[in-house]
């Protein structure tokens, strides 16, 4: 089992694990449950042969933190894309009633850490997710880069950011890696 330390949350996947998932539920949305959501993230792993920016920047916030590679928890908002890419708005509305399911991913997982790397398209629908969260600017960082999030369903060191991606093609990566050194993850 991985050694579960922290919740890291992103965009709609593309990678071609998710390809059946997206052709799986295209003609019928009714197909999708909770049980084929989890039976999906369990064949999938935690992307151990992996080299996209979301992968890279996740295992170099693992060595950060201190702990094992791909013992990082990771989920998504969007439980599913569409053709490999962002769903259209009207999947992304029915897909929004898989939400609480994140909640639940939360609350089991019980995480000391949570990241969630959702950019500005994602930023609405995480504070729907999370109704009344408090958002703490943190020194030296613009507000969409890097915010610290309040909310009692949260762990207490529970972070929003860019997409991977973007961190890097910005150049906030190296800064964004080097601030979650400080934390200490009980083994």
């Amino acid at each position: 089992d991985p050694q579960i330390c922290a919740n890291i949350l992103c965009p709609p996947p593309t990678f071609r694990s998710f390809q059946y998932c997206a052709t799986g539920y295209n003609s019928d949305l009714k197909t999708i449950s909770r049980k084929l959501v989890m039976s999906a993230y369990r064949e999938f792993g935690l992307g151990p042969t992996y080299n996209s920016p979301f992968w890279s920047v996740t295992r170099k916030l693992e060595k950060a933190l201190n702990i094992d590679r791909c013992s990082c928890a990771w989920t998504n908002i969007n439980k599913y894309d569409e053709n490999q890419g962002r769903p259209k708005k009207t999947v992304r509305d029915q897909l929004e009633t898989l939400d609480p399911l994140l909640l639940e991913e939360i609350k089991i997982l019980k995480p000391e850490i949570c990241v969630f790397f959702v950019g500005p398209r994602y930023h609405k629908r995480l504070m729907k997710i999370f109704p009344d969260v408090e958002l703490i600017e943190i020194t030296g960082w613009k507000r969409n880069a890097l915010t610290q999030l309040k909310h009692p369903l949260l762990p207490e060191s529970t972070f929003v950011t860019y997409h991977p991606k973007y961190l890097r093609i910005s150049g906030l990566e190296a800064n964004f890696i080097r601030f979650f050194e400080k934390f200490q993850i009980k083994k």
